[in-house]
């Protein structure tokens, strides 16, 4: 067990410190000074906010059920066999059909 630490222990060491690109510091002291947002920063910090999160949220489930109710209602329609454009069609045919003052033949 000692000489499994020892082994891992000495593996380390010809492990050289990472070194930062050329001007990182500068480009860091620069982030962390700049007082100015760019847009997506905006964007995502309005998007971040519980009230826009919750809002979202629920807009999306009333969109979905109301995209279930009315396919419920429709596939009930459907098994009716009954539209209601079919509806208009059938009156208007049996109106003009049984129409006995309609003079033509």
């Amino acid at each position: 067990m000692d000489n499994d630490i020892d082994r891992i222990l000495n593996s380390i060491d010809g492990i050289s410190p990472a070194s930062p690109s050329p001007y990182f510091y500068d480009k860091l002291l620069r982030k962390l000074n700049t007082t100015e947002k760019n847009i997506w920063e905006r964007w995502s910090g309005f998007i971040a906010r519980p009230a826009v999160l919750i809002a979202g949220f629920v807009l999306i489930v009333m969109l979905n059920l109301s995209t279930i109710i009315l396919g419920k209602q429709k596939a009930l329609n459907q098994q009716a066999g009954v539209d209601a454009d079919d509806y208009e069609q059938l009156s208007y045919g049996a109106s003009t059909y049984f129409d006995y003052e309609n003079g033509m033949p």
